[in-house]
């Protein structure tokens, strides 16, 4: 690997991965050993989220396929060896979240991907990539439920805030599907959501006021996010080596710096910490 050629994307465009059975095979134990390696990595790689999650999907039975995509990852790496999140210290303090649906992306049993993120501000604190456990029969059930998975990451975050003596009530979580939003402000129960599993429900007891006592505050704001408006930052897909990826990276705070100026920047006092 040390003599590839560097990739632009970690995950080719154009092509899906699949089960391949009629493919080679591989060593599982290898095969593993990377996966769990880029896994590592992605505590402060985000641009590599998604597609370590989708490689992943395969370490029972890895083929040759798999193995190949794997190694993308490694060459898109080394074309990036100095990419990180930066963390200003002059930056906004409160608390917003985002989240986003690969709707049936699974090619094998057509499940949907949740994504979402949260931020301190203008810092980059958690993030999220992971498979649905239930077929999605739209993409308004799809993003319903990546907005309850989203929920529950900004209750964690505002309950361990609240040892810091910081309150992050009505912390608002963007999401760029309309119909999702109506469900959640709306507790009638339509025939189309009834099928919904009942524990994706509980966002509605953080969203209406209605539902809390009086000496409580709303601890969520679902709001309907315009693509138009502002790029979505949720599901973590970097596929096209185009403007909108660099500037999606840019709004993740990720940055590749040289060793010279991560020096530099440290010596700054406005800038606290490079991954």
């Amino acid at each position: 690997m040390s003599d590839a050629k560097p990739a632009s994307t970690p995950m080719e465009t154009h092509k899906h991965l699949t089960a391949d059975v009629e493919g080679k095979e591989v060593d599982v134990h290898h095969y593993r050993s990377m996966i769990g390696s880029l896994m590592y990595l992605t505590a402060s790689r985000p641009d590599i989220m998604f597609d370590v999650c989708v490689c992943a999907r395969y370490q029972v039975r890895p083929k040759d396929s798999h193995l190949r995509a794997v190694k993308r990852k490694f060459k898109y790496l080394k074309g990036q060896p100095r990419f990180g999140l930066w963390y200003p210290n002059e930056s906004p303090f409160d608390l917003v979240a985002y989240t986003d649906s690969d709707y049936r992306g699974a090619n094998q049993d057509r499940k949907s991907t949740s994504g979402g993120c949260q931020f301190l501000g203008a810092i980059l604190v958690s993030w999220l990539c992971k498979k649905q456990s239930t077929v999605s029969q739209s993409t308004t059930e799809a993003e319903y439920i990546v907005a309850s998975y989203c929920c529950s990451q900004v209750l964690w975050i505002q309950n361990q805030m609240l040892d810091y003596d910081l309150s992050f009530l009505q912390t608002p979580i963007y999401i760029d599907n309309n119909s999702a939003t109506s469900i959640v402000n709306n507790l009638v129960k339509h025939s189309k959501t009834k099928h919904i599993e009942i524990r994706y429900h509980f966002i509605r007891d953080c969203v209406d006021p209605a539902l809390l006592r009086p000496d409580e505050m709303i601890m969520i704001l679902l709001l309907y996010l315009d693509q138009d408006q502002e790029m979505d930052k949720s599901v973590l897909k970097f596929t096209e080596p185009d403007h909108r990826s660099e500037d999606l990276l840019k709004t993740l705070r990720s940055y590749s710096r040289t060793i010279s100026e991560v020096e530099e920047l440290a010596d700054d006092r406005n800038n606290v910490l490079v991954i």
